[in-house]
């Protein structure tokens, strides 16, 4: 062991602008860390912070939440406190997760089980309901879909078996085709009693990370039913951007379409937009070269984003 991680003290903090209403909570866990070094050589790994810290300045509130004997008790503690926040769905806070996925379960009661080769954390109260839909208790082997480069056929193997079949007219991936007939519940219904099962024993499950990355993978590119469609084209189109430089689209134009000496950024043009009932500040308008640029402090200041004429419709 080194020196340096001795001295390591795994912490958590928090760190806010009072004047926004808007804050962080996080940790540091590397190896040599101190509370000490908080806010002094680490400013924190978020990109959020990062730009939030450049459009409005440090932060007035820079808090030594708790401190840890071991990084594990340190990253457990977190993501617990994020759970009870809901901080990744609480406008209040920058977060966009409530805590690592290796952590997801901590202080509940979860087990690994698995079936088909598919592996799922439940929570220990949930294990006679997955029993009842054959699975079994532990994790299986890892496993990856793989097609016939003729045929189109899919088949589920074995990581450690791949080589073999890519050597033999197969390739990764999976070859969808299970639309109508090939559909292997075409025809079929699940009772009122199956579906029942299925939906108690999904409460409160919670999706791994690795489960999240492999759904982006699916819907990424050409895959996305959204691809190539953009502004009013598009499904998720929910109205245009309105601000004092323009009407737009999407909030990409929107940004594109700024002075560059305005140095204003998306994440908060967007909040603008979306919370415009929010009060703009003194501190706020002196730190904005884009409120600056478009408003004098008698115009903005005391008044609310929506009055200024940011609004999504």
């Amino acid at each position: 062991m080194s020196s340096k991680s001795i001295y390591t003290i795994p912490y958590t903090y928090l760190i806010g602008w009072s004047s926004l209403d808007l804050y962080y909570y996080g940790r540091r866990t590397a190896v040599g860390c101190h509370p000490s070094d908080f806010f002094e050589t680490y400013f924190t790994s978020s990109i959020e912070v990062e730009s939030y810290v450049s459009e409005y300045g440090r932060p007035d509130i820079v808090q030594i939440r708790r401190t840890f004997t071991s990084s594990e008790d340190c990253c457990e503690w977190e993501c617990t406190v994020l759970r009870r926040l809901d901080a990744k769905n609480n406008f209040r806070f920058l977060n966009k997760t409530n805590g690592d996925s290796e952590w997801i379960y901590s202080g509940v009661d979860a087990v690994w089980m698995n079936r088909n080769g598919k592996n799922r954390r439940v929570r220990r109260e949930h294990i006679e309901n997955y029993q009842d839909m054959d699975w079994a208790e532990g994790r299986s082997v890892d496993w990856i879909w793989i097609k016939h480069c003729d045929s189109g056929k899919n088949k589920r193997v074995a990581v450690n078996e791949v080589k073999e079949y890519l050597e033999n007219g197969w390739e990764r991936g999976r070859d969808i085709r299970h639309s109508g007939k090939l559909n292997p519940m075409y025809g079929k219904t699940l009772s009122d009693e199956h579906k029942q099962a299925i939906s108690k024993a999904n409460r409160g499950v919670r999706k791994s990370k690795e489960f999240c990355e492999k759904t982006s993978r699916r819907v990424m590119g050409e895959n996305n039913p959204l691809y190539g469609k953009t502004g009013k084209s598009s499904t998720a189109f929910k109205g245009h951007w309105h601000t004092p430089h323009g009407v737009f689209e999407s909030m990409k134009e929107c940004i594109d379409n700024v002075p560059d000496h305005l140095h204003i950024n998306k994440v908060s043009l967007s909040r603008w937009c979306r919370n415009n009932d929010s009060i703009i500040s003194l501190i706020s308008y002196r730190k904005s070269k884009y409120l600056q640029y478009y408003f004098t402090e008698k115009e903005a200041v005391g008044k609310t984003f929506g009055s200024l004429g940011f609004y999504r419709k």
